[in-house]
């Protein structure tokens, strides 16, 4: 049989097609997939069949430009869709991206990192995106509509296991002493920034993928701009401080986007001093949103990313 679709291109048109004005078809007769004046239509099986039967968004003919059992892809209804494709199971755990979900009368499609797109009636009556447990578990903004029970590779889909990319993501620092001058850079958590308790004036930092941005409050309480390079020379733009004794440090990490389809966001952590340590610039469960105390000298730092 042949592959109308790669699973990555598959996916990245259910993504266009949830961007687009969709309303839930509900109505019985030729109106699937066709442009009402204001939205698509479609429900959770015609979305999938018009895409495979050549579904191309043009407004000025029938069904979108879909034509009918093209492709060598049937017209059947959800229930028997799910029997006509491979490797069918129940474990949600070895689910690949691009795979049918199925529930009793309902398909969508597993797009990858929990999340699910679906036409449905159930919550906003359009496509959208859903979220799906370990256990199938079905839910929306943190409701739950249901359980998947089985999902199960397309005949129609080649399915492409994406090239897995080193996800570590090391961070450099260095800091600035009047005592020392600039101490050494330091990587990941091999050792700490700072040196025999001497005030910290002065702090870099960089990542080796995706970015960062940090800023630092001094003892006296004057915060700082925000800072995104790093050069610990450069107490302009290149790193943060003014001179004075820093007290707070603020971090915020940005993760790549294939980082994030492989393994999900990771997160700066970092501390000053021997306080505990900061996730980015969260608040609640215990962060405070800033690394150290206010009005107390930094004198050590210490950074890592997961």
């Amino acid at each position: 049989m042949s592959k109308v679709f790669t699973s990555e291109k598959f996916i990245e048109k259910l993504k266009h097609v949830e961007s687009l004005p969709t309303t839930y078809y509900s109505v019985s007769g030729g109106n699937w997939a066709s442009w009402n004046g204001w939205s698509w239509n479609f429900d959770c099986v015609i979305l999938i069949k018009a895409l495979l039967w050549g579904w191309n968004e043009n407004k000025n003919v029938a069904h979108g430009g879909a034509v009918y059992l093209s492709n060598g892809v049937p017209d059947v209804d959800a229930d028997t869709l799910i029997t006509l494709c491979e490797n069918v199971s129940s474990d949600f755990n070895n689910i690949t991206a691009g795979e049918l979900l199925w529930m009793d009368g309902h398909v969508g499609v597993y797009i990858g990192n929990g999340k699910v797109i679906e036409c449905t009636a159930g919550w906003e009556g359009k496509v959208l995106y859903s979220e799906i447990g370990n256990d199938g578990r079905r839910s929306r903004n943190g409701v739950q509509i249901g359980y998947w029970k089985k999902h199960g590779k397309l005949p129609y889909i080649e399915y492409i296991n994406p090239k897995p990319i080193d996800t570590k993501v090391n961070i450099y620092y260095q800091v600035e002493t009047k005592e020392d001058g600039v101490l050494p850079m330091v990587k990941n958590t091999t050792d700490y920034a700072g040196w025999k308790n001497h005030a910290i004036r002065y702090l870099a930092m960089k990542v080796d993928k995706g970015s960062i941005k940090y800023r630092i409050t001094t003892v006296s309480g004057k915060t700082l701009d925000w800072i995104t390079k790093c050069d610990i020379k450069d107490h302009n733009l290149g790193c943060a401080g003014n001179g004075e004794a820093i007290a707070t440090v603020e971090a915020i990490y940005y993760t790549p986007e294939d980082i994030v389809k492989q393994s999900g966001y990771k997160y700066i952590y970092y501390k000053v001093n021997d306080y505990p340590y900061q996730k980015d610039t969260i608040k609640g469960d215990g962060f405070d949103g800033y690394a150290g105390v206010k009005g107390i000298t930094a004198t050590k730092f210490q950074a890592y990313i997961d």
